[in-house]
């Protein structure tokens, strides 16, 4: 026989020796330098990408710390859910651990790595990630994931080497992306990390200056192996059991992809029971390979495989009994051995698997019949949101909407409930400022909506959030849009609240990028009506808020005055963000009629508070306006600091 399994897993590494040292030369020059080192490699799916990682981490001394951000159910923001998983592994943290154990292990893990005095910060930073934090769904959220973050790496860092790796990078969000970058960029102090981005082309097309703001940047791009080094592969696979003209009908079949390669070694492996040779033609495509494998499965084994490639990303055995109440440890172990699935390494932790490649996941999912792809991502969906996982939650009903769309385009039930569950979890993206994560949730609700013609309020909603996360991206013309069709469709349906937020944005792109005033107060006024209408005095303020630039800009400062005054009195104690932006507007009023101590009284308020919020982007609004004030006083060496630290936020 061929192989077998077990054996197959220790198949050598064939054509990668320059690939493998320039990992080794760029662990060490962080090593030494103590700069973070950005490698970014790229290929097709089953190139190896993976398997290049595993043999940097496998070969590195025990002083070497490991991190694997991989994306995991179990995390409060999907977004960040590669970060979370790193900081859970170091703290110890668990699936199913209660809040008081999650918040005792961030705060070990802070007093274990953090400089002097900062740990409790750090802790509060890190506990965002797990849904702990007063601050999850404030606009300072992404600032502060991405601060903490950053932070516990640096801590880990300073003294040891970290090697941290990202896979399928291509997948990940905006705002996790843009954390990468930032880890990768030149620290004030040591950073010995070698942050390692698996990754499709995808990300380079999408992101092409992608690494450039990086002292130590390199990309490898993972090619195809050469014929001679395919052949050598399919022998290897085959245990030395496959002639010459077999392993070279595999070699010019897969094209230089070990993957295709090793697939089809497999087909030739015994059966489940060992009797036997496997089917000895090659099909002609990697999904044909994976696909006769799957078939040639016990029953059982290959229903099972099909149901959990439902999950999106790991699952356990408990969660693997919602699409499976029978499935045991027993037939997962078999699974693992017909390298079907692949545990996830975490001592001490409850155990989790995940289908072995991204190809034998997609294949196995398109032969589950779409009525049980229904029925098993909307069992997901539910216990996703009783468990508070509203995003991945959304996620799970948009893929069943399809399903259901394919089934009966008539039948709006599922798609209805997916585009609820995305206008949900791209509000909440939004008000965390994952500005580009809230568009893409916005416009999959909306391709779940259907026909304009059947738009209503929650299109209206949509598209008003939309237009928002567009605007605080610079994105003022599609901002517009979105913002106009919003306000056409909410005075069809007479809903205030998709008409004062997007009043009020576009009330705001008036003044400051049509620089047309008489528009904006218009606009801004329709805005404040609808918020009263609604009767909620988040929006009140918000509206009240950009109010106030119109008189302000006219040099009406009374007027001005009396608006943010208002804003002020009926913001919620709560409601950090707009209370810190109010006493800002009022400072900068005060400065303009020359009452420089009221204006510094108010800066200084506003400063306190956001420094005990703990969110550093308004930190720094309020250090540079504190900056000004003072230098209008003259005390220029007082203003200096404040604007040094207003700039090293931004």
């Amino acid at each position: 026989g061929i192989t077998t399994r077990s054996a197959r897993r220790t198949i050598p590494f064939v054509g990668r020796t320059s690939e493998q040292a320039i990992l080794g030369q760029s662990l060490g020059l962080a090593s030494t330098t103590g700069r973070p080192v950005l490698v970014t490699v790229a290929g097709e799916p089953g190139i190896g990408k993976s398997r290049l990682a595993d043999e940097l981490t496998a070969g590195v001394s025990a002083a070497v710390i490991i991190l694997r951000g991989e994306s995991r159910a179990n995390t409060d923001s999907a977004t960040f859910s590669p970060a979370a998983a790193i900081i859970a592994d170091v703290a110890g943290i668990g699936p199913n651990d209660p809040p008081p154990t999650i918040r005792r292990c961030l705060d070990e893990l802070s007093e274990g790595i953090a400089e002097s005095g900062a740990a409790p910060r750090l802790s509060q930073r890190l506990s965002l990630l797990f849904g702990l934090g007063e601050s999850g769904d404030e606009p300072g959220f992404v600032n502060e994931v991405q601060a903490g973050f950053i932070s516990a790496i640096d801590g880990l860092a300073r003294d040891h080497p970290v090697v941290v790796v990202f896979e399928d990078a291509h997948t990940l969000k905006a705002p996790m992306l843009d954390l990468i970058e930032r880890l990768a960029a030149t620290p004030q102090g040591s950073r010995r990390a070698l942050i390692l981005v698996l990754t499709r082309s995808e990300l380079l097309e999408q992101r092409p200056a992608w690494g450039s703001g990086s002292n130590s940047s390199v990309l490898i791009r993972l090619d195809a192996l050469t014929r001679d080094e395919s052949v050598q592969l399919a022998r290897h696979a085959g245990g030395g059991r496959i002639g010459e003209v077999e392993a070279l009908e595999i070699a010019e079949r897969a094209g230089g992809n070990p993957f295709f390669i090793i697939e089809t070694t497999g087909m030739l492996m015994p059966s489940h029971d060992g009797a036997g040779p496997g089917l000895r033609r090659v099909p002609p495509t990697v999904q044909a390979v994976v696909s006769a494998r799957l078939d040639a499965m016990p029953g059982r084994l290959r229903d099972l495989a099909r149901r959990a490639s439902v999950f999106i990303y790991a699952f356990d055995l408990g969660e693997l009994a919602f699409v499976d109440p029978q499935a045991t440890a027993e037939e997962l172990q078999q699974l693992e051995d017909a390298e079907v699935i692949v545990r996830d390494p975490e001592p001490g932790r409850t155990q989790h698997w995940r289908l072995r490649h991204s190809t034998l996941k997609d294949v196995a999912y398109a032969s589950l019949p779409k009525r049980e792809r229904v029925r098993l991502h909307t069992v997901l969906a539910e216990n996703l949101e009783r468990r508070g996982h509203r995003s991945l939650a959304a996620d799970h009903l948009e893929l069943a909407a399809f399903a259901a769309l394919d089934l009966d385009p008539n039948d709006r039930t599922v798609p209805d409930r997916a585009a609820d569950a995305l206008l949900v979890a791209g509000d909440r993206a939004r008000r965390r400022m994952e500005s580009r994560s809230a568009i893409d949730r916005y416009e999959r609700a909306l391709a779940m909506a259907g026909s304009e013609s059947r738009w209503n309020v929650r299109e209206a909603r949509i598209l008003a959030g939309m237009g928002e996360a567009h605007y605080w991206l610079g994105e003022y013309e599609p901002a517009t849009r979105a913002l106009e069709r919003a306000v056409t469709l909410g005075e069809q349906t007479h809903d205030p609240f998709a008409l004062a937020l997007a009043l009020r944005f576009l009330g705001d792109i008036a003044i400051n990028f049509e620089a047309d005033v008489d528009k904006a107060e218009k606009l801004l006024a329709r805005s404040l009506q609808a918020a009263e209408q609604l009767g909620d005095p988040w929006a009140v303020v918000r509206s009240l808020l950009f109010a106030g630039w119109v008189p302000w800009t006219r040099q009406r400062f009374d007027e001005a005055e009396t608006i943010w005054q208002r804003a002020l009195e009926t913001v919620d104690p709560k409601d950090h963000w707009a209370r810190v932006r109010a006493l800002i507007a009022l400072s900068i009023n005060h400065s303009e009629i020359s009452d420089l101590d009221g204006a510094l009284h108010l800066i200084e308020d506003a400063r306190a508070l956001a420094e005990q919020s703990g969110d550093q982007f308004t930190a720094a609004n309020t250090a540079v306006q504190t900056g000004r004030v003072l230098d209008d006083l003259d005390r220029t060496d007082e203003a200096l600091p404040h604007f040094d630290r207003g700039i090293a936020i931004f």
